[in-house]
């Protein structure tokens, strides 16, 4: 993995994450360049400081994009919005849950990700997944108007839809005629931040809202729903496949098998979640 931060593997995860979904080098750069030296006191040390970093290069990069707006350049403004949510979503997924302002940050690039939707991208849309007399957050990508395959997306411990989205995987999938819902789970995102939402073992009973709210739409073809899971996502999605018939497909794109035994080995990193 390219080590902006040697050693540090969190903040070097973000950095590749953040070039991987379409930030700028330039602009990464100039995040990080003033962080350098609290890297190296480990993950935990700084995280303050990394989100203040690249929150100043996301508000520059926004106040940008507002003139761009202003003058008419509603293509460039909205890449500027989508790079700006990019670099937010990074940096306060890195966040302790307790720091303060957190959820400020948050809604901050729930609204720039919505800019962007609005001016470059009207093939993705905000939608709410019914759940347990709630709602799961999600965005969907059409592929067209006609009923298509669909694919639910869900993400991993610490990753968002927004995420998800700014990866292009939607986009990808959208060219070869697939629809994509990208959800925030129970645990993650902002099913977690603003409606309290925790993570539990019967993933099914996401899979299965998901499945419903799809099924409500004239776009999606109702025998060909598939689900992918990615990151811990991917330790979800079996399970919910197993129990949830109606899936026509399972993915699972993650790297963990055990997650007890994997926290199980890390019972000194609890304190600081």
């Amino acid at each position: 993995m390219f080590e902006y931060f040697p050693g540090n593997y969190v903040w070097n995860l973000g950095v590749v994450a953040t070039l991987n979904s379409g930030g700028l080098i330039d602009e990464v750069d100039r995040a990080c360049r003033p962080i350098r030296e609290l890297a190296a006191q480990g993950s935990d040390v700084g995280t303050r400081e990394f989100m203040a970093s690249w929150a100043a290069v996301a508000e520059d990069l926004a106040a940008q994009a507002a003139a761009d707006e202003a003058a008419g350049h509603t293509r460039t403004a909205g890449q500027k919005y989508q790079r700006a949510t990019n670099y937010l979503a990074q940096a306060e997924r890195m966040q302790s849950a307790k720091s303060p302002g957190r959820k400020a940050f948050y809604q901050r690039l729930l609204d720039l990700q919505q800019k962007a939707f609005d001016l470059i991208d009207p093939d993705t849309a905000r939608v709410a997944v019914p759940f347990e007399g709630a709602l799961l957050p999600a965005y969907f990508t059409k592929a067209s108007d006609a009923p298509a395959p669909t694919i639910i997306l869900w993400n991993g411990l610490d990753s968002t839809k927004e995420h998800m989205y700014a990866s292009g995987f939607a986009h990808e999938l959208a060219a070869r005629g697939i629809n994509t819902l990208m959800v925030d789970c129970p645990g993650s995102g902002e099913a977690l931040r603003f409606l309290g939402l925790t993570s539990r073992v019967e993933t099914e009973d996401w899979a299965a809202a998901c499945v419903d709210y799809l099924l409500t739409r004239d776009d999606v073809a109702p025998g060909r729903i598939g689900l992918v899971g990615w990151s811990l996502g991917g330790y979800y999605a079996p399970r919910a496949a197993a129990f949830e018939k109606r899936l026509a497909l399972c993915v699972a794109w993650g790297a963990n098998h055990d997650w007890g035994g994997v926290s199980a080995r890390r019972p000194d990193r609890k304190s600081v979640v």
